[in-house]
């Protein structure tokens, strides 16, 4: 984890890691929920001027915050303070 300049990153090697806290934080909520708990974080941090990454394993996957610049990543999320940056990785991490 590395974090400078109001940006956080963090670069996950085990996803099991990750899985954890986002299932905690999604408390068993479905897809849409968590989805929705985490527009509402993301427009937080943007409004704050904060940036939080997360990487797998060396690859970007995901922006929250002041520093996303969705694209068609909008049009799933409902907010320009999420940018999807590799779907792939994503997936790869919810797996």
């Amino acid at each position: 984890m590395k974090s400078e300049n109001n940006r956080i990153d963090i670069n996950a090697i085990d996803k099991g890691f990750l899985k954890d806290i986002v299932g905690n934080v999604g408390g068993g909520k479905s897809i849409v929920g968590r989805l929705n708990q985490l527009k509402g974080l993301a427009e937080e941090l943007r409004d704050e001027g904060l940036t939080f990454t997360i990487s797998y394993k060396g690859d970007l996957a995901v922006t929250v915050g002041s520093g996303a610049k969705p694209k068609i990543s909008k049009i799933i999320t409902k907010t320009n303070a999420v940018e999807i940056n590799n779907l792939l990785k994503l997936i790869e991490l919810g797996t």
